[in-house]
């Protein structure tokens, strides 16, 4: 499942392996194994989307509280 702002919007993303937290996430694909950062400072690609780059993991985790939305993704097994 794709997650964006429009679905988990706060959600903490976290490398389980390292104890790394990720900011400026833009999309969680759970299905896929990947995260999409942004680049810091923001800047346009030639599409005119906001410019970032894929983070592959061997899988992702959503974690749901009470909430209807995840509040937290689980990363395990970053890929090259």
């Amino acid at each position: 499942m794709l997650y964006t702002a429009a679905n988990a919007r706060g959600a903490t993303i976290i490398d389980v392996d390292t104890g790394e937290r990720f900011s400026r996430v833009s999309e969680v694909s759970t299905s896929g194994g990947w995260i999409k950062v942004h680049d810091n400072p923001s800047r346009i690609d030639a599409q005119g989307r906001i410019a970032g780059r894929r983070i592959r993991f061997a899988s992702i985790y959503a974690i749901q509280g009470l909430e209807r939305m995840p509040c937290l993704f689980h990363c395990y097994g970053r890929r090259a």
